[in-house]
């Protein structure tokens, strides 16, 4: 599998999956089945001012990377404020939330 793109020619969406347990989340599949990845998921994701994701975990690791803006990651007991530039990787099974700052 190959596949080039460019991030603007993906819509920004509120994911079935979190719209009863976010607020101001919106989320474009860069890269997935849609593109022919097999074990491969790569998403642009938009906080909204005030948005929040409620604690929830993974079946697999997610990375991340604040292009811009502050967040607040809370991880289990502890919380990450984060900015733009910052990049972090949870392993799977992590209780998360995220908060925009």
């Amino acid at each position: 599998m190959h596949y080039i793109g460019r991030a603007s020619t993906h819509a920004l969406v509120v994911p079935a999956a979190y719209a009863p347990f976010s607020r101001g989340y919106t989320q474009a599949v860069l890269v997935g089945a849609g593109s022919g990845a097999t074990h491969t998921h790569l998403t642009l994701n938009v906080l909204a001012p005030g948005g929040d994701i409620a604690p929830h975990m993974h079946a697999c690791e997610e990375g991340f990377y604040v292009l811009e803006g502050d967040a607040v990651v809370g991880v289990g007991d502890r919380v990450f404020r984060l900015r733009a530039g910052d990049f972090g990787a949870l392993k799977f099974g992590t209780v998360h939330a995220w908060f925009n700052a």
